[in-house]
């Protein structure tokens, strides 16, 4: 391994070492027009292909509610901290489903501890 810089070479074993993980945002497809429904010798097929030059985009639905986002880490009703996992259509805030602890909350029972980071560093 090498700096950047001047192109030394680093020791693996060293005190200032991290790892980074990045948080993938969902994406999805763009396509021309619906998928053809019957048509064909499968039953449900998709004719189109992605627009030309799109290549993905970000889902805008339910990106934010009530300034909560997806990876956010949150005290529910003053007892849980959970961490943010999805967002509903039906205004509710999802996390990781443990038995004994809410699968679900409203924002308003929650409370914002750290925001969602991009770039996860770990000490290795």
């Amino acid at each position: 391994m090498a700096t950047l810089d001047k192109g030394t070479k680093v020791p693996y074993h060293r005190d200032n070492f991290y790892t980074i993980k990045f948080r993938p945002r969902q994406t999805r497809r763009c396509y021309y027009d619906l998928p053809q429904k019957g048509k064909g010798r499968v039953p449900y097929q998709v004719y189109d292909l992605p627009q030309k030059g799109k290549g993905r985009v970000p889902y805008q639905v339910n990106a934010e509610l009530d300034g909560f986002r997806k990876g956010d880490v949150v005290r529910v009703k003053g007892k849980w901290i959970k961490q943010i996992n999805s967002i509903y259509s039906n205004g509710r805030l999802a996390f990781a489903r443990i038995k004994g602890e809410p699968n679900s909350a409203k924002p308003l029972d929650c409370q914002l501890l750290r925001r969602g980071l991009t770039i996860i560093w770990t000490h290795s």
